[in-house]
């Protein structure tokens, strides 16, 4: 992706954390299209249209540890979440 500075810095920051969201087709030449950006005016390519953002990933990274931390994982020897397992046999 070329990264031209248009727009302000702030809209460019929030472009990096949310993604950037295309708008339509434009033509160049030779049949060539491209899309930039509504908000930055940046070249925007297909992962932007299907990639995920950083701030999804981010998100999806603080659930799976909350998720863990209330809920462990079970032991993979006695199959419990909770308590001591110092003496489980792993037979």
């Amino acid at each position: 992706m070329n990264i031209k500075i248009n727009g302000s810095l702030n809209m460019n920051i929030l472009c990096w954390w949310f993604g950037c969201t295309p708008g339509k087709l434009k033509y160049i030449s030779n049949n060539d299209y491209i899309r930039y950006c509504k908000k930055c005016g940046n070249e925007s390519d297909y992962h932007d249209l299907i990639g995920e953002s950083k701030h999804r990933i981010f998100m999806k990274f603080v659930i799976f540890w909350g998720y863990r931390k209330w809920f462990p994982e079970k032991c993979e020897y006695c199959g419990k979440r909770y308590g001591d397992h110092k003496k489980c046999l792993p037979f």
